[in-house]
């Protein structure tokens, strides 16, 4: 079956494009000829935008380039099925143009039209009434959506009307050995090999200060695998580029304890086996880590205050058996989807 594959646009996201990665893979690997369609809005010309887009995304677009198939705008009759997956892309704080989510540039195409760990981010509605009725019919239109969180089962119910039903994101479909495999054995950087990794996105100083306290803890320095000044204006574009994704995944790898705030930074901790913390954020989408986390039995990695971290929780790990049957379960859904 010839798939396209809509989802939210890279930037710099290692979650983001890995997710989409892990699902080419995986439909790849289920028979189908899949690739990334681009459903980005036109931008406005303006060369100094695309020359700094083009340096602070040189190593990731770089990673995007070798791993990932992506296509152009679809077409009608081009493609045999639409999915569209995962990440938040049914939340309008990160989806702009949510329609096109919805698949709503294709509403009288005739093709399978399928959700895969569909997001909202949060267990809250956050829809308006206006946009509750404009987006009904066409959720209505997919042939099977599953959600990444166990609470978006209940809110396609009650606000669609449509059975969804629970699988985990693409990226736990794959292995740790798949990703080891796209780390290869030459780095960008001279990162630390060891230590405790972090990949904070919200540096608040009472994260920063338990970074301190588990240096000190543990006798490790720690160490970052993502340039936190990306953002940070009056800096050489060169200072601002994201580090490459092959660095992040190395940092899982080799790291001996993690500090999160990251959704998909957990499950590289769990996919990787090693002890990690995680920061609930909940602007950022508090049931994302609840759903996976206590979809695994691993409620203790996560943490909304210093105060609230336990060691031995913060080393577990994953029961391989309760993850297998998680992973099948979900190969299932998918793989009957495009029936």
């Amino acid at each position: 079956m010839k798939i396209g594959i809509v989802t939210l646009p890279f930037h710099t996201n290692y979650g983001g494009i890995l997710q989409a990665y892990a699902l080419q893979k995986t439909l790849t690997g289920l028979g189908h000829d899949a690739v990334l369609v681009d459903t980005r809005d036109p931008l406005r010309f303006d060369i100094r935008r695309i020359i700094g887009t083009k340096v602070v995304r040189w190593h990731t677009d770089r990673f995007i380039r070798r791993n990932i198939r992506c296509a152009g705008k679809p077409k009608e009759g081009q493609y045999d099925a639409l999915v569209v997956g995962s990440d938040q892309v049914w939340r309008e704080k990160y989806s702009k143009n949510l329609g096109k989510y919805f698949l709503d540039f294709a509403k009288t195409w005739k093709l399978r039209r399928v959700g895969y760990s569909i997001s909202f981010g949060t267990d809250e509605w956050e829809f308006t009434p206006s946009e509750e009725v404009l987006y009904t019919p066409l959720a209505r239109l997919f042939d099977q959506v599953s959600v990444r969180e166990d609470s978006a089962v209940a809110l396609c119910k009650e606000h669609f009307g449509i059975d969804a039903v629970h699988t985990l994101d693409p990226t736990l479909l794959l292995s740790k050995e798949d990703y080891i495999a796209l780390i290869g054995k030459k780095y960008d950087r001279k990162a630390p090999r060891t230590g405790i990794m972090c990949h904070i996105f919200d540096n608040t100083p009472e994260k920063l200060e338990f970074v301190k306290m588990m240096e000190q803890k543990l006798g490790k320095d720690a160490f970052w695998t993502h340039n936190r000044d990306i953002d940070t204006k009056g800096l050489a574009l060169t200072d601002r580029a994201q580090y490459p994704i092959e660095d992040w995944l190395r940092g899982f790898r080799d790291a001996d304890f993690i500090i999160t705030d990251s959704f998909h930074a957990c499950v590289f901790s769990i996919l990787f086996g090693k002890p990690f913390v995680a920061f609930g954020n909940a602007k950022r989408g508090l049931s994302r880590f609840e759903s996976l986390l206590g979809s695994l039995g691993m409620e203790g990695h996560l943490i909304s205050r210093a105060d609230d971290f336990d060691m031995e929780a913060a080393c577990t790990t994953v029961d391989p058996a309760r993850l297998d049957a998680l992973r099948k379960k979900s190969l299932s859904y998918l793989s009957n989807a495009l029936k």
